[in-house]
């Protein structure tokens, strides 16, 4: 039998890991694109407004429709992982490994369905953009349960029932 308390801790703890993560997924798309931009300027190449605009958008768009919605499919894996195999949460390099492949595994379908603006030309294109994706996806969610302590190991190792 599985406990409501348990299913409601677990999903509150889902919610704040969503939210956090979300947090620093849009923080990092802010911080490439401004580090794109500053790059441009060192490099002496003056862009116009409307460039300046296609680079945030880039970026946006890169977070909306890459890292979102494999970072909520990789969460919501993670959840139900973890309820079958409470051991995958109990350590930071359990919760890396596991979250990386969980990314990677997703990345794939995720992508195909979410991340239209982009199409790889190689294959070489393709897997680089997996590895920055999926790795993307999980420095944010790994992060994310680093700086909120009650995220910490062993928070989704509980078993439902």
């Amino acid at each position: 039998m599985v406990r409501s308390s348990s299913i409601g801790r677990r999903l509150g703890l889902a919610l704040l890991w969503s939210a956090v993560t979300t947090g620093l997924v849009v923080g990092f798309a802010a911080a490439l694109a401004g580090l794109a931009l500053a790059g441009l300027a060192i490099a002496g190449i003056e862009l116009g407004e409307v460039q300046r605009a296609v680079w945030l958008a880039i970026a946006r768009s890169v977070a909306t429709t890459a890292l979102a919605p494999l970072g909520v499919f990789t969460l919501v894996a993670w959840w139900i992982l973890t309820a079958v195999r409470p051991a995958f949460d109990a350590t930071w390099r359990s919760i890396l490994v596991g979250t990386f492949g969980l990314a990677a595994l997703g990345f794939p379908p995720v992508g195909a369905g979410s991340f239209t603006i982009w199409k790889a030309e190689t294959p070489f294109d393709y897997g680089a953009t997996w590895l920055l994706v999926a790795g993307g996806v999980t420095a944010a969610l790994v992060l994310a349960r680093r700086v909120v302590p009650v995220l910490g190991p062993g928070a989704f190792g509980a078993r439902l029932g």
